[in-house]
């Protein structure tokens, strides 16, 4: 039998937890929730946006990072060959997922699970890729090589090399490529676009994303969580105040204008031309 005090610690304890951030209001009906993008689409600031306790909150689920199964936390493999046969943990959340649409396929997945692809404009995803790595990203895997050739290259010529490495090396237009058709082919997978969830419109773009996802954030809630995850929370400047040491440089879409010449953007347009229109930027 249960005694008074028993009774008494427990809805202390309860309404500790109620009281918390941590209380789940909603548990979604997604088992498992994957992100799916590219690098530098804002991949690392989502994934800090995914992991907010008011996520969990009205989910469920907990952050999983996938990388953690490799060497150094480091998959070499190019984007178009990232195979996984073993399931993630069921419950989680898994950002972010470098790899292409058939890549995404091959992992085991259960009955009940959605998936988010985040796109962007592809000659500022190459103008954001050639300044990280050339200054501000984490030296790991090739970068350190890719940041030593791309600091003896001026800038015009480290752009071309920025390409070349992209879409050969890293398979990053090819990956892109793969997902344009995904939610035919997947009506669990949603694709949104990075200018949408950075831009004026995010509430409205995160509040697609999560009702897709059964993630009911209240619109306070939302909005909130919006603000914290902000350009201007995150990196202590406004939109398009530049910083190229950081990883946050400067926040805004369109920033390609001021750094491709003709020979990038004619270059960029051979290998990737058919993601701009394909993704609606032209």
């Amino acid at each position: 039998m249960i005694s008074a005090v028993t009774r008494r610690a427990r809805r202390k304890l309860l309404r500790t937890v109620r009281n918390s951030g941590l209380y789940v209001r909603h548990r979604s009906t997604a088992r498992n929730l994957y992100h799916c993008g590219l690098p530098r689409s804002g991949s690392q600031w989502i994934r800090g946006v995914l992991r907010d306790e008011a996520v969990y909150r009205y989910s469920g689920l907990t952050y999983y990072n996938y990388l953690t199964r490799y060497p150094d936390g480091v998959d070499p493999r190019r984007l178009t060959e990232r195979y996984e046969t073993e399931p993630f943990p069921p419950g989680r959340i898994a950002s972010p997922l470098y790899l292409d649409f058939n890549s995404f396929e091959s992992i085991p997945k259960p009955p009940d699970y959605r998936a988010i692809f985040v796109f962007r404009d592809p000659r500022d995803v190459l103008t954001s890729w050639y300044f990280s790595m050339r200054k501000s990203h984490e030296l790991m895997g090739r970068v350190g090589d890719w940041r030593a050739e791309l600091q003896r290259l001026p800038k015009d010529e480290g752009l071309l090399y920025s390409i070349s490495i992209m879409d050969r090396d890293v398979g990053i237009f090819d990956a892109m490529r793969s997902w344009m058709d995904a939610p035919d082919r997947d009506p669990n997978v949603y694709l949104v676009a990075f200018e949408e969830l950075s831009g004026p419109a995010a509430y409205e773009a995160f509040r697609q994303v999560f009702q897709h996802c059964d993630v009911p954030l209240p619109a306070r809630a939302l909005q909130r969580l919006i603000d914290r995850h902000s350009f201007a929370t995150k990196s202590g400047r406004r939109q398009g105040v530049e910083d190229r040491t950081s990883q946050m440089r400067k926040g805004v879409a369109g920033d390609w204008v001021n750094h491709l010449d003709d020979r990038a953007v004619s270059e960029l347009q051979a290998v990737a031309g058919d993601l701009i229109t394909g993704f609606g930027y032209e």
